[in-house]
């Protein structure tokens, strides 16, 4: 087949751009990780408590091998799901969200007329603190005071298993996870 002659897997893969969908080199990296499989198709690996040290070893400089190739499985099925052909029994989940100031000249306008604290403890050199950081300097009270502040977004999706307990998001919604 052409697959024998032109395939050849190995470290230089993880350059190639047919990394993720690439026989030759999910082959290479099955044979590498060593796997058996049941008649069912499960993946069976040896426990690493049972190797011995010199295999051990080996397995730890193919495992570069391999979580390279898993790499680019897990970044070409997330790129395919964004664009709406989502792997079955997979779905998108927003990112965690990281939480950032909406308006900082805003923030530090009305922030002596709420809080407690001093100027000088909103920043930390040489700019102002994060939502998170402010937060743990103020009293529990005053904490709640910061959320018309505050703007959290998500810088992305995952794509998970389905039974994970995170909230579907439809492809192509990073925007409405956004900062607005």
């Amino acid at each position: 087949a052409w697959q024998a002659e032109y395939l050849n897997a190995g470290e230089h893969c993880r350059f190639c751009a047919a990394a993720a969908t690439c026989p030759a080199r999910a082959k290479h990296a099955m044979d590498l990780a060593a796997a058996e499989f049941t008649d069912t198709g499960e993946m069976v690996l040896q426990e690493p408590a049972t190797m011995a040290p010199a295999q051990l070893a080996d397995m730890l400089r193919r495992a570069r091998q391999i979580q390279h190739w898993i790499n680019a499985v897990e970044e070409y099925a997330n790129a395919e799901a964004q664009a709406g052909r989502i792997p079955p029994g997979f779905k998108l989940v927003a990112k965690r969200a990281t939480r950032s100031w909406r308006d900082e000249q805003a923030f530090l306008a009305a922030a002596p007329v709420f809080l407690s604290v001093d100027r000088a403890a909103l920043f930390a050199e040489p700019k102002l603190l994060s939502p998170a950081q402010l937060e743990k300097k103020l009293p529990k009270g005053e904490r709640d005071m910061l959320s018309s502040f505050v703007v959290s977004a998500s810088s992305g999706t995952n794509l998970v298993p389905i039974d994970d307990a995170r909230p579907t998001v439809r492809p192509g919604a990073e925007e409405e996870f956004s900062a607005t």
